[in-house]
């Protein structure tokens, strides 16, 4: 995104500020007795801004107070922190986003994205409950991966983690006498660099499950498309998907940004430009976000910068998005955990770590979406991935049972489909999971046969009478 572009979006920004929180105008009648009238010519004034190289000209005495203000908005300092002008920009971000399109993926597709992050890993203590204190057992390691998610449920990765990286002398022989490694490669067992690896949360019974792990894609269909809902149920941790609800958060952390970011940086499905848009405006009505104007990446990239600082924690997390059309290209400072912690690349089988226990601090530094992601078909993954992710299903169908229908009822009902239909040796077998908690009841069924037997089935469940909804998913789009 150009700097201009950047330069655009703050003046839009900052207008929208300025018009929203304008006091209205007093009537003639108003008027203090022997104010000057307004000429009928000055009624209607005209007010027009354009912007050309980074130049701007603003008419009238409004512009005086607007380019003040505006001065102080683009100054080149880092870290200035306007919370007036977050939420006019991420209304407008979010009106961007409604007219984006979104890549749809067709059958036997996977959405590539390329992935650069710097992890910081700090040992903390050793023993059950932190009973020796670590000081200065600290470093950092370059990852990179690719990351391929289906329509399914379904995610495979490829992650490279470099050596560790060290701020002082002191620093690497403190991580020594830990006993801990300076490269994946001086392990015991040597780790597989990249290591490979296909996750699965087909079922939509569990769906999200793999939020804040990296496992599996979640499915966002069931959130509300109103913001001022979303954005409730984000801060409150009420959206209905289990690994949203429950994501870990640090304390100070505002957990409805916390949980956006997750979102921003998780393999969705069912997601669309609507989605992302009333995403970012439930994102400007949660209080304490902090618009930090125009922001370089680590790899180069320009767009807006976003955070909600705290006074319990030293590094907020924070979120860099091109304001044209709302992608993330950017996070700081985003607490760690899941498959590709690279501290366990660290770690010898001899380390005192892995004998006595101990605790950790890791964080993403950063992390930065390279490239737009792409649609690639299952042929175009590594060998070794595309045999560990296998045929996929030829489709999902997820039911919400009707409010009052009990478990039981659902659980015979989904013995008797399974009887009829997943006939063993046929080749086309079925899937099937049951989530009874929270209410209401989900049962969902993956395929792997005809289409005919998805229709089958689905007739079955539709007319049951037990179900609000019965959806099939094909997976193409």
């Amino acid at each position: 995104m150009s700097k201009s572009e950047v330069l655009d979006m703050e003046i839009r920004s900052l207008v929208a500020e300025l018009i929203e929180s304008a006091p209205p105008a007093p009537s003639i009648p108003e008027l203090e007795p022997g104010a000057a009238r307004l000429t009928p010519v000055s009624k209607r004034r005209h007010f027009h801004t354009t912007t050309r190289s980074g130049v701007f000209t603003l008419g009238g005495l409004t512009a005086v107070a607007a380019a003040t203000v505006l001065v102080v908005l683009l100054l080149p300092s880092t870290g200035q922190r306007i919370p007036s002008a977050a939420a006019a920009q991420l209304r407008l971000i979010a009106d961007n986003l409604a007219n984006q399109t979104e890549p749809q993926l067709q059958r036997n597709e996977w959405l590539e994205t390329h992935i650069k992050e710097e992890w910081s890993m700090d040992l903390e203590s050793l023993g059950q409950g932190g009973g020796t204190p670590v000081s200065g057992a600290e470093a950092t390691a370059a990852v990179s991966a690719t990351e391929w998610s289906n329509n399914f449920g379904e995610s495979c990765y490829s992650l490279s983690i470099g050596q560790a990286q060290f701020a002082s002398v002191t620093n690497e022989d403190a991580w020594d006498a830990a006993g801990l490694t300076n490269s994946p490669q001086q392990q015991d067992t040597p780790l597989e660099n990249p290591t490979e690896q296909c996750e699965s949360t087909t079922s939509n019974a569990s769906n999200g499950a793999g939020l804040g792990f990296g496992i599996g894609t979640t499915r966002v269909a069931t959130l509300p498309a109103d913001p001022s809902t979303l954005a409730h149920e984000l801060t409150t941790g009420t959206t209905g998907i289990e690994g949203l609800d429950q994501l870990p958060i640090d304390p100070g952390q505002n957990p409805g940004f916390q949980r956006v970011v997750d979102l921003l940086t998780t393999d969705l499905t069912d997601q669309t430009p609507a989605f992302y848009s009333a995403l970012y405006d439930a994102l400007a009505l949660m209080p304490g976000i902090h618009a930090l104007g125009e922001t370089i990446t680590h790899t180069g990239s320009t767009g807006l910068g976003f955070d909600v600082p705290s006074d319990s924690l030293t590094d907020a997390t924070m979120i860099v998005v091109d304001p044209t059309n709302g992608a993330l290209i950017e996070v700081r400072n985003l607490w760690a955990a899941g498959r590709d912690d690279p501290f366990q690349a660290f770690v010898s089988s001899q380390s005192p770590f892995v004998k006595q226990g101990g605790g950790l601090h890791d964080t993403i530094q950063w992390l930065d979406p390279i490239g737009a992601p792409s649609g690639v078909h299952t042929s175009d993954l590594p060998p070794t991935l595309a045999q560990q992710a296998g045929p996929l299903p030829t489709a999902l169908i997820t039911a919400t049972a009707s409010s009052g229908v009990s478990t039981q009822t659902i659980d015979t009902l989904q013995t008797q489909v399974l009887s009829r239909f997943n006939v063993p040796g046929s080749g086309a077998p079925i899937d099937s999971e049951l989530r009874s908690a929270p209410s209401p009841e989900i049962l969902s069924f993956t395929f792997y046969g005809p289409e005919s037997q998805v229709r089958d089935v689905a007739n079955v469940l539709q007319s049951s009478a037990l179900f609000a909804s019965v959806d099939v998913d094909y997976g193409d789009g």
